[in-house]
């Protein structure tokens, strides 16, 4: 992360002068982000109703987001970025081998009651506030492209597990009642940090289309119930308001 600043100051440096009138912009983005994922070894979860897991999920874990971010061009390249990012995390926990798990519901005494289950659902809302720079790299390029680094620290507001319940036919999977107490939750602070480059298309009222890599979630955790790695990548879609000259 360090190298990329630096990166990014040094062009700024040799490209970069300070724009006669510096102005704002208004941003309006979406994207998605996506991560391989691996099954936790949780306790109450299990392949057989022996001591050991013997099964392993598979799925990709994503990230979808909303933000709007003001964004302050200093000098003709480079620019700066905060405001308000919404995101939605999903992930599934199901069966690799087999058709369902074990979940292992109580003990009473010498006896283990477990469910059977065919996945569990797990979403998340997170509420972040993204801190963006950009190095938009200008000249007779048409679109313009663009380098852009930030990181975007994000609060989990709430998390819905569902669990869904084994049936022989598959038309007969439904909801069943488990004390989702048990499950773990994903962190409730995580600090996602990404490089992104793309195209901006048009002057005044703009849309950019981007590619993000890497995507790095750097602290916390965005489930409880798959480790998602550090690794991830996505896309991101902008529209951009006419700009705002700044007033002496």
């Amino acid at each position: 992360m360090k190298k990329l600043v630096l990166l990014t100051v040094l062009l700024l440096c040799k490209y970069g002068s300070f724009a006669d009138e510096p102005y704002w912009a208004m941003n309006i983005s979406a994207g998605a982000n996506f991560f391989g994922t691996n099954h936790k070894d949780l306790d109450i979860i299990r392949a057989t109703t022996l001591n050991e897991f013997r099964g392993k999920t598979t799925n990709i874990g994503s990230s979808y987001n909303l933000s709007f971010t003001p964004e302050y061009y200093l000098t003709n390249w480079f620019s700066f970025a905060t405001g308000l990012c919404i995101s939605r995390t999903k992930g599934n926990y199901k069966p690799w081998v087999g058709n369902y798990l074990y979940f292992k519901s109580r003990e009473d005494g010498y006896d283990t009651y477990y469910y059977r289950i065919a996945s569990i659902e797990e979403k998340s809302v997170y509420v972040g506030i993204p801190l963006e720079f950009k190095l938009t790299i200008r000249g007779s390029h048409r679109p313009t492209p663009y380098v852009r680094i930030g990181a975007t620290p994000s609060f989990r507001c709430r998390t819905a597990l569902m669990v869904y319940e084994y049936q022989q036919k598959k038309s007969q999977h439904s909801y069943t009642v488990i004390n989702t107490k048990k499950i773990p939750q994903p962190d409730k602070f995580i600090v996602p940090v990404y490089l992104a480059s793309g195209f901006q298309f048009g002057h005044e009222d703009s849309y950019c289309v981007e590619i993000t890599f890497p995507y790095i979630v750097a602290r916390g955790s965005i489930s409880g119930l798959q480790d998602c790695g550090n690794l991830g990548g996505g896309f991101r879609l902008t529209y951009q308001f006419s700009k705002i000259r700044q007033k002496d």
